[in-house]
């Protein structure tokens, strides 16, 4: 069977602006750590991040079964365009909303609001990624890059708006508002990905491969895509790079709650700083993906994967250490910590985009089977709820015994 055309570079454009539209509601609202400090104090963050996180275990799973609800009854097609309309829309009309949750100053609305916004992000992330794992691999680095863009628009929004502790109600209604943009227009470039030939027939062969799913005894006897189909089961093949991807992921997540404790040595506003650094240095890891590729860390089965997820262990201990160890331990530097902490998260949108791609590649096997890749697609969704969920619970904990300042 021939490969499918692929698409023109400037068509995956369309895979970043997706989700840097449904990534751009936690990184705007991410951007108020200073305001929230001031306003809640520290320990909100922490649990205003779990609002966030806490949900996408529970998404993913019910994700994978109310999926096949809706491709049965409306077909694969209409039921993608369906279910992304109802997230990412609906993203959009929350981050309309979430202004008048600060109204009145308690806590319990931004929550309730974030735990919204965390459901829907959720959902359109689970909903995009297994149509992009059916495209060439560019289409991955694209989405996982644009994961990461939405600080492209919020640094300068911020700079505008003068957003701080002391920011007026007004400023960051009009900076969580344009986040409400930013997801409509993510909205809008899906939908055309869905719509534009190259989508129709990527999702058409998934349409058929899960259609024609037969006992393996069978399918060996009739087709040559079910003969070259490997073996082992999804999950087995791609164990390795499962295990890799959560505890990436645990790391990561567990590791940014805590940057509203860091003090600085020399009088800035160090926890604006280390977000912005975290989230432009995972940023700029992400198309690294695709450039650099290294034959120790991308041998078969992940091993190499797994290896150097394991030695960015290290970088986390090292920022918990600075942070609540004592000084003479290690010297306070503004300098050294944010360096730390931009290249940890470097690493993390590398190896977390390399380990995407790689897990797809090796699921879908010589004949790269829609079906397999879908199953692949739904697995490493729920490993990366997973991760964070146990990030953020552990999180809350840790937090619970650190007193406030």
């Amino acid at each position: 069977r021939r490969p499918l055309p692929e698409p023109p570079g400037w068509f995956y454009g369309l895979f970043f602006l997706t989700s840097l539209g449904y990534m751009s509601s936690f990184t705007m609202v991410g951007v108020l750590i200073s305001y929230f400090n001031a306003h809640y104090g520290p320990s909100f963050f922490v649990v205003l991040s779990a609002a966030f996180y806490m949900p996408g275990i529970g998404v993913s799973y019910i994700q994978k079964r109310l999926d096949t609800f809706l491709d049965e009854r409306l077909g694969v097609r209409s039921s993608f365009v369906v279910r992304s309309t109802l997230c990412m829309g609906g993203l959009a009309i929350a981050m309309l909303a979430f202004p008048a949750s600060f109204v009145g100053g308690g806590r319990g609305p931004p929550l309730m609001m974030m735990f919204l916004s965390g459901v829907l992000t959720w959902w359109s992330h689970g909903t995009a990624s297994v149509v992009t794992l059916l495209f060439p691999p560019d289409a991955n680095v694209a989405l996982q890059t644009g994961f990461r863009a939405p600080e492209l628009a919020a640094l300068p929004l911020a700079i505008a708006l003068h957003i701080g502790p002391a920011s007026s109600l007004r400023d960051v209604s009009l900076f969580l508002w344009c986040s409400a943009l930013l997801s409509a227009g993510g909205l809008v470039c899906w939908i055309y990905i869905l719509g534009s030939a190259h989508g129709a027939r990527r999702l058409e062969n998934l349409e058929r491969a899960k259609a024609d799913k037969t006992p393996r005894s069978k399918a060996r006897e009739s087709t040559f895509e079910a003969a070259e189909e490997p073996a082992d089961p999804v999950s087995k093949t791609i164990r390795t790079y499962l295990i890799a991807l959560g505890v990436s992921l645990f790391c990561s997540v567990f590791q940014a709650p805590f940057y509203a404790y860091a003090k600085s040595a020399e009088g800035r506003d160090i926890n604006e700083i280390l977000y912005f650094a975290r989230l432009y240095g995972d940023f700029l890891g992400r198309p690294l993906a695709k450039i650099y590729k290294p034959g120790w860390i991308v041998k078969e089965g992940g091993g190499g994967v797994l290896i150097y997820t394991l030695q960015r262990i290290v970088w986390m201990a090292f920022y918990f250490v600075y942070v609540f160890g004592p000084v003479y331990f290690i010297p306070r530097s503004d300098l050294a910590v944010v360096a730390v902490v931009a290249y940890f998260s470097f690493g993390s949108g590398y190896i977390n985009t390399l380990t995407i791609e790689l897990a797809g590649a090796e699921a879908g096997g010589p004949t790269q089977n829609a079906a397999r890749k879908e199953e692949a697609s739904h697995l490493l969704n729920l490993i990366f709820q997973c991760g964070m969920t146990a990030a953020t619970l552990l999180s809350i904990v840790v937090a619970h015994f650190i007193p406030e300042a």
